[in-house]
């Protein structure tokens, strides 16, 4: 159910910093028009943990209610696994299809992080797909762990990778005891076609270029490889554009296609500078032209 291409949704904001709800479903249109398998909301990049409980549900919501039918997935982020299970409970309740959520903050044994997401597995009844992206607070899920996870709970059948070189580490997951398992690709989509070539299942990233990452899912998982690998290597300048300050290069570049109204965020201040927008506008015309092709 949970495979293919997953944006993940960013949150919008007006200038003044509230919740742009017109902007967020011209955003999940965006994603549905590109072909998209299913929507995100909630993850890193949304800035989750500076949106109240109230916005969250608003965005889960909206989600819902512009899903034309594919599945909706929401992050789960919490400081304690008591938190943690209410909000899946919440959100399992509320209707979405399935749960991201990274292990906790500040836990570095192996097994509590198990006891972490078997606690959680106990409570609901839809998918969870774990999220591995370490963090200096965040411990990330070994290729041992992942199976033992995998093995000991129902629920927890995909898994998010951002722990790089992420090709590597699928292929090390691949050959732990995890036939089965979902492997999602994310990281901006930087190392999308190594990951599909090490067994990944589809992209969860908030990917500002959703139709070309369909159709590279797309031609790769219908044997056409080369035409995969030679549109995913148009898609890497822009990946990588100013890769410290993603958030804020990808609201841009939805500002710039007119999709959303405002680049504002509420979790950093704005860096981009007039000539650094000149310089993204071009990129954006390479980018396309490149595509054509």
């Amino acid at each position: 159910m949970l495979f293919g291409i997953l944006p993940i949704v960013l949150t919008p904001f007006s200038e003044s910093g509230e919740l742009d709800n017109e902007s967020l479903r011209n955003l999940l249109d965006f994603y549905h028009s590109s072909g998209a398998d299913g929507i995100t909301c909630l993850g890193e990049v949304s800035e989750s943990q500076f949106l109240s409980d109230e916005e969250q549900r608003k965005i889960v919501q909206c989600a819902l209610d512009n899903s034309k039918g594919k599945p909706v997935v929401s992050g789960i982020w919490a400081r304690n696994l008591k938190d943690a299970v209410a909000k899946a409970k919440e959100m399992e309740n509320f209707g979405v299809n399935g749960l991201l959520i990274p292990p906790p903050e500040g836990v570095r044994e192996s097994d509590e992080i198990l006891n972490f997401f078997k606690e959680i597995d106990r409570n609901v009844s839809i998918p969870i797909v774990m999220l591995d992206h370490p963090s200096p607070s965040r411990q990330s899920i070994s290729p041992s762990l992942v199976s033992r996870i995998y093995r000991e709970t129902e629920q927890c059948r995909f898994l998010k990778i951002e722990d790089p070189p992420t090709n590597i580490k699928i292929e090390k997951i691949r050959k732990e005891d995890t036939e089965g398992l979902t492997i999602l690709g994310a990281s901006h989509g930087r190392y999308f076609y190594w990951e599909l070539e090490q067994g990944a299942r589809g992209l969860m990233t908030s990917t500002t270029v959703p139709e070309t990452h369909v159709r590279i899912w797309k031609d790769f998982i219908s044997g056409k490889k080369e035409e995969a690998l030679n549109t995913y290597m148009k898609t890497l300048p822009l990946c990588y554009f100013m890769e410290q300050i993603p958030v804020e290069v990808k609201k841009e570049i939805f500002v710039i296609k007119g999709i959303i109204g405002s680049s504002c965020m509420r979790s950093s201040k704005r860096m981009l500078t007039d000539s650094a927008r000149l310089q993204l506008k071009e990129l954006i015309e390479w980018t396309d032209n490149e595509l054509k092709k």
